[in-house]
């Protein structure tokens, strides 16, 4: 079997009964490998090659190129037991597709199947063998795909990837919050906002993801983190809908702690837990949680207040900067 690996740093080898081979491949031949294997099963012509991957025309010198590395192509991975034919396929045209009898594993073709039908059915009709495909699909986008390609062929490819990635990231934060599962819905924003940091929409979906989990004082800075984002990369301050959830949470925080001092509520940790976090070279959530706790609820008003406070100044100051 022929393994083709594209997220993040691409690898190919051909997987033997007792072994696997790593291949080492030329950026030419890789990137005609990796045409070749998102389109598996279509056939195009020599000139349709150069010009689709290496956006030449069709001439001899382009063509030439093709046959060159479509000729290395087939040495580096038609070797014994490997026949000529296995993988690659000619027509009688000279067309060419890989496409032959043995299996070809494409990472990206996973994750594009295991993503299908939970992102084309009414969230309501979502079943829960979907959500543990989009589970896993959202598992298998390491890093962005075809990294290693610039052509325009592999930028349009990668933006439709992290499209897909996007949709079946927020399709499980929406899932995650109908079943009441915040904290998990909380670790799938912060992906998304971690592909994409300036989706404001997602920003607000996370402050309010926080407050249903009991976090305040992170709704707050998860606030100031869009604030930051949306000055720094486009020099603009966040949508009405934003400042207005900000308002609505810093007066919840305050209305909040002052009923828990009427109602006599015991005290709570001053230092909300930290939302789940997802470490870049796993992947995988790791949660943080602070251990301090304030000891009345006299205190728990006045650390609501300092909070607020604190987020407002920095606010101001934004604003400030941005009129002038």
């Amino acid at each position: 079997m022929l393994s083709l690996s594209y997220f993040g740093a691409m690898s190919a080898s051909l997987l033997h009964p007792d072994r696997s081979q790593a291949l080492t491949l030329t950026p030419r031949v890789a990137e005609l490998l990796a045409f070749l294997a998102l389109r598996r099963g279509q056939f195009f012509t020599r000139s349709e090659i150069a010009d689709s991957v290496w956006g030449h025309s069709d001439c001899d010198g382009p063509v030439a190129s093709v046959n060159t590395a479509l000729w290395r192509l087939r040495r580096i991975i038609e070797q014994a037991p490997v026949q000529r034919g296995d993988f690659l396929v000619i027509s009688r045209l000279g067309a060419v597709s890989l496409n032959g009898p043995r299996p070809v594993a494409v990472d990206i073709a996973d994750f594009e199947a295991l993503a299908r039908n939970g992102l084309s059915k009414p969230i309501d009709q979502v079943t829960e063998s979907d959500c543990r495909a989009l589970h896993a699909s959202v598992e298998l986008y390491r890093d962005n795909a075809l990294a290693e390609f610039t052509g325009a062929w592999a930028l349009k490819q990668r933006e439709r990837l992290r499209n897909t990635f996007l949709d079946a990231t927020g399709r499980l934060m929406q899932l995650s919050e109908l079943r009441c599962q915040y904290a998990d819905a909380i670790h799938y924003a912060q992906l998304v906002l971690e592909v994409d940091e300036l989706r404001e929409d997602v920003h607000r979906e996370l402050m309010h993801l926080l407050v249903l989990n009991g976090q305040r004082a992170l709704a707050l800075r998860q606030f100031e983190a869009c604030r930051a984002a949306l000055l720094r990369e486009l020099a603009i301050k966040p949508m009405p809908e934003t400042m207005a959830l900000y308002r609505e949470i810093t007066d919840g925080a305050v209305g909040h702690s002052a009923a828990r001092q009427v109602q006599g509520a015991p005290p709570v940790c001053a230092e909300e837990p930290a939302p789940m976090k997802t470490s870049p070279s796993t992947g995988k959530a790791v949660a943080r949680r602070g251990t301090t706790a304030a000891t009345t609820p006299k205190e728990q008003v006045r650390i609501a207040r300092s909070l607020i406070a604190e987020a407002d100044q920095c606010l101001q100051q934004t604003l400030d900067l941005i009129q002038h």
